[in-house]
């Protein structure tokens, strides 16, 4: 059973890969274009799983938000990005709906509210903590609105007429507290140390703690390894800082000492 199970995540993060990199030729407006910077249209207005109308600027309110494009309809792989993604939100050290938000966006124009509601019951039952589940939203909305905010991310899907379904890839978009694009994360897995270091790092320099910052200082996104690795050079550099403050505090002591 376990091996069923690696081999099918690895056949699926395989096939994200080659969606995601635009590699698979026969469907070339499928893929992930990066969009750094980029404003996504807040003013959009979509469904709520109540049936609600919402726009997107209903979900900033100062904090990141991470964005996931999924349809609910979506045989295997949109539910394997969405469990990454629950595994992921139950290990980062963050408060859902307090320090940041979750946007799930169906792109397939025949999901309705109630669909919402049903996938959304899956994966909100599956959160550590039950009192932030208002802070995951599940949207749907018409084809055009959908295909404009996806656009501005950079997220190309099509529909294959031959099986029925959605080609498109795997990945999470963290948007900035104003909106715009601050980071890709791709994949069907997401650790919790790169959910965490992306929101950080999507947050408003103003607000970043010193224990944060200095986080950012020893993480760097690389984007061959697809996540947050250790920034050899400048732990060094912390470390021949420490270096000197401790040394300036032994050379200050045995002064000290000396003159007394």
């Amino acid at each position: 059973m376990l091996l069923n199970t690696i081999v099918a995540r690895s056949f699926f993060l395989f096939l994200s890969v080659l969606f995601s990199t635009g590699l698979l030729a026969s469907m070339p407006d499928v893929g992930i274009k990066e969009m750094f910077g980029k404003q996504i249209p807040l003013e959009t207005s979509f469904l709520d799983h109540n049936g609600h109308k919402v726009q997107l600027k209903n979900y900033f309110h100062g904090k990141p938000v991470i964005l996931s494009l999924a349809y609910y309809g979506c045989p295997m792989l949109c539910n394997l990005v969405t469990t990454g993604l629950l595994k992921g939100v139950n290990g980062v050290p963050l408060e859902l709906g307090k320090d940041y938000e979750i946007i799930s966006l169906s792109f397939d124009p025949k999901d309705t509210p109630k669909v919402a509601a049903e996938f959304r019951g899956k994966y909100v039952s599956g959160l550590n903590n039950p009192n932030t589940e208002t802070g995951w939203h599940f949207l749907t909305g018409s084809s055009q609105a959908v295909k404009y905010l996806a656009d501005s991310v950079g997220f190309k899907y099509e529909f294959d007429k031959k099986t029925g379904e959605f080609a498109h890839g795997a990945a999470l978009i963290v948007l900035m507290p104003d909106g715009r694009v601050s980071r890709y994360l791709y994949g069907i897995e997401f650790k919790p140390m790169d959910l965490r270091l992306s929101l950080v790092e999507a947050k408003d320099k103003k607000v970043i703690s010193t224990v944060e910052h200095v986080m950012l200082f020893c993480y760097n996104y690389d984007p061959n390894a697809r996540g947050y690795v250790l920034a050899a050079r400048n732990v060094m550099k912390i470390g021949g800082f420490m270096t000197l403050v401790i040394l300036g505090i032994t050379l200050l002591v045995l002064h000290l000492k000396k003159r007394n």
